[in-house]
């Protein structure tokens, strides 16, 4: 992925190496980005904050790598930012020096604030549209358990470009038309649409039993079945009153239902487009396939296909019968999406195994002319299972979305039940936890990665949880409300420069890594990596509260009134960034659990 580069985000350590490059090039009459990029984490915590490695700064020198690092330590230890300098071999460990971390992080921070999306957010985006399509569930059914990591990503996801400055469109990619549809239409024919009510509606639910039910049928009769829906689908096509009536009453139950549970989780999209819209333009533009070379006719049975070219698999875009395929519908509302949004990206979120297909189309319609399909990217995810097995709707095997929310906020209730009774709504927190619980335990793998889900490891208030994060706001929204004060007003008072015990530095690294964790989770477009930045702040924090509990000089309300502000002002920046990293994720802070 590429970006235009403008305003990075909040990066206050990334001020200070700035400044350290700066400096340690000069010395060496090298070019600072050069020293910059050989900036890291030392192998071990306790050797320092940063670290480099002089190996490539020796290269063309008289002197070896030890030297170049004794040397350099001279130079780092005359800096104001750096509290320590050592060099170990050809590796030179740094420590910056307290007083001046805590304000350079503190400062900026506050400074963060203009901005809407706070720490999180950049300006790479400005002027830009990008198109993002994701959850794509089916027609005819409650939104599965299954399609929660996608839905779930794809919202972070679209948040996150929103708040490095992008113009979002967030589409939903209905499947609505094919051969499944066709099955359902013959089934509510022959049942009479049994369950329908009034006005002739029919709940979601009985729409999945109906759809498993013709699955089966086709199983036990194959040709009998398989004729009927055909001749369904090609009423459908042909405008048939009967179908298309049919055919509304399956879409209108499946879009209300799916938008009562993406309210749940707070989650919207700007359109709805099914495939059905793209029936008839994706044969043309097969057509121009055709004309451009890119697509032959397959002249033994008439199909149209895209064969294999410059390492991109062979795609079908007419079948042997006429009708369109999923290829042909995609490169049909490509150029739609294109026409309507002039987008500058594209990003197709669907499971990795799409993977192939997607860059086929996009291939074979730049290579007919379409230019900007370059910019049409798949984003895959691993697949999640839940107790060992991968749902599948047409056998009946599927877990609904609103059921696994459900039991999220049962056990939460539960878990903040043991924590207190003195909530003035608990039903609300317990909503709050158990949604956040299930967003955030999709978000937090790394988005390529297949894993299983575990309600019970979701809800926990340790480990790596959504609810663990939200405790840590918490617990420092508790603080600030004992003191008397705001998040706000706590943000601007105290001197930072009194932040300089070694926990408290802990706390201003995990803050200050934040905005680098949100500009890398946007580069990979992969939101796991935010979640570790947040997972490093609810880290930090408990291990300095807790010492406070051990240690009454290290207590956040210190009897030393000037050292009270500067550490409530340490505890507001910590509530900050966890507060807005959160929100990229869809998940709430609650101020009390």
């Amino acid at each position: 992925m590429t970006t235009p580069t403008t305003r990075a985000g909040f990066d206050p350590v990334g001020t200070l190496e700035g400044g350290l490059a700066a400096a340690l090039a000069a010395a060496l009459e090298v070019d600072a980005e050069s020293v910059a990029a050989l900036l890291g984490p030392p192998r071990r915590p306790e050797m320092g904050d940063v670290a480099i490695a002089c190996h490539r700064l020796a290269r063309g020198s008289d002197a070896s790598p030890p030297e170049i690092a004794q040397r350099l330590a001279g130079v780092a230890g005359q800096q104001a930012s750096v509290g320590a300098a050592e060099a170990t071999g050809p590796f030179l460990n740094l420590r910056w020096e307290p007083a001046a971390l805590a304000v350079t992080v503190l400062d900026a921070l506050v400074e963060s604030r203009a901005h809407p999306a706070g720490l999180v957010g950049g300006d790479e985006g400005a002027g830009t549209t990008w198109v993002i399509d994701f959850s794509s569930p089916n027609a005819a059914r409650t939104l599965g358990f299954h399609h929660l990591r996608g839905t779930a990503v794809g919202a972070a996801l679209a948040r996150l470009y929103e708040a490095r400055g992008h113009q979002i469109v967030r589409l939903n990619h209905l499947g609505d038309y094919g051969h499944n549809i066709a099955l359902l239409l013959h089934k509510l024919d022959t049942t009479g649409a049994a369950g329908t009510g009034a006005g002739g509606a029919i709940s979601p639910q009985r729409l999945q039993a109906l759809y498993v039910e013709a699955n089966e049928d086709e199983a036990s009769h194959p040709d009998e079945v398989g004729r009927a829906s055909a001749a369904w689908l090609e009423r459908l096509d042909a405008g048939d009153p009967t179908a298309l009536e049919r055919w509304e009453l399956i879409v209108d139950a499946t879009t209300a239902s799916l938008d009562a549970t993406y309210a749940r989780l707070g989650i919207h999209f700007d359109e709805y487009r099914g495939e059905s819209r793209y029936r008839e333009s994706a044969l043309e533009v097969s057509e121009k396939l055709v004309a451009a070379g890119v697509a032959e006719v397959d002249t033994d049975g008439g199909s149209v296909f895209v064969p294999p070219a410059d390492g991109h698999q062979a795609i079908v875009l007419v079948t042997k019968r006429g009708a369109s395929t999923y290829e042909s519908r995609d490169a049909a509302a490509a150029i739609e999406r294109h026409r309507d949004f002039d987008f500058d990206r594209c990003v197709y979120l669907t499971d990795i195994g799409q993977g192939g297909r997607f860059a086929a189309v996009f291939a074979a319609l730049v290579r007919a002319g379409y230019d900007w399909a370059a910019s049409c990217d798949h984003v895959g995810f691993g697949q999640m299972r839940l107790g060992g097995q991968k749902a599948k709707t047409r056998e009946g095997r599927v877990v609904s979305l609103d059921e696994v929310v459900d039991e999220a906020i049962e056990r939460a209730a539960a878990q903040v039940a043991e924590r207190t009774d003195e909530l003035a709504d608990p039903a609300s927190v317990a909503e709050a936890v158990g949604v956040g619980a299930v967003l955030f335990s999709q978000c937090r793998m790394r988005r390529p990665a297949d894993f299983e889900f575990d309600l019970d490891d979701a809800v926990q208030f340790k480990g790596e949880t959504g609810p663990r994060i939200q405790y840590a706001y918490a617990r420092i929204a508790s603080i600030l409300a004992k003191a008397g004060t705001t998040l706000d007003a706590a943000l601007t008072d105290g001197d930072p420069a009194l932040l300089v015990h070694p926990a408290e530095t802990r706390v201003l690294l995990a803050i200050g890594a934040v905005g680098p964790s949100a500009r890398r989770a946007y580069e990979a477009d992969d939101p796991s990596y935010l979640c570790d930045g947040l997972r490093g702040v609810a880290d930090a924090w408990a291990s300095y509260q807790n010492a406070g509990r051990d240690d009454t000089a290290l207590r956040v309300l210190s009897e030393d009134q000037t050292l009270r502000r500067a550490r409530l002002r340490l505890a507001a920046a910590a509530a900050v960034a966890v507060r807005d990293g959160l929100a990229v994720l869809g998940v709430s802070a609650p101020e009390r659990m």
